[in-house]
């Protein structure tokens, strides 16, 4: 049995028809078609413009990303665990693991 391989250039083409046919109403109601040139402008550019609300806080805000926002508390949630003192029970020390609870629950 022979399979034939498709070119690369046809698998191109044929992803570029179906996110034109995807993206035809994008932006607008369905009433507002896009021309053949915004058209091929969001196929290989999603947004339609770069202002601050839509553009990389970075650059527009001087301030970090989302996943930059989570990625630094994790680090300091990290940093802060293993700092910690682990016989403190006001902290997350070894109070966390203990399944009796503390000494002031027995009296």
């Amino acid at each position: 049995m022979i399979r034939h391989r498709r070119s690369k250039r046809a698998i191109r083409r044929k992803h570029i028809a179906r996110l034109k046919k995807a993206r035809k109403n994008y932006y607008y109601w369905p009433e507002h078609s896009l021309d053949e040139r915004q058209l091929g402008m969001i196929v290989n550019t999603v947004p339609m413009c770069s202002c601050w609300m839509c553009g990389n806080p970075r650059r527009h805000l001087k301030e970090l990303t989302i996943q930059e926002q989570k990625a630094l508390l994790d680090t300091r949630e990290q940093i802060e665990l293993f700092y910690s003192d682990p016989f403190d029970n006001d902290n997350m020390g070894w109070s966390m693991y203990d399944a009796f609870g503390s000494d002031e629950d027995l009296d």
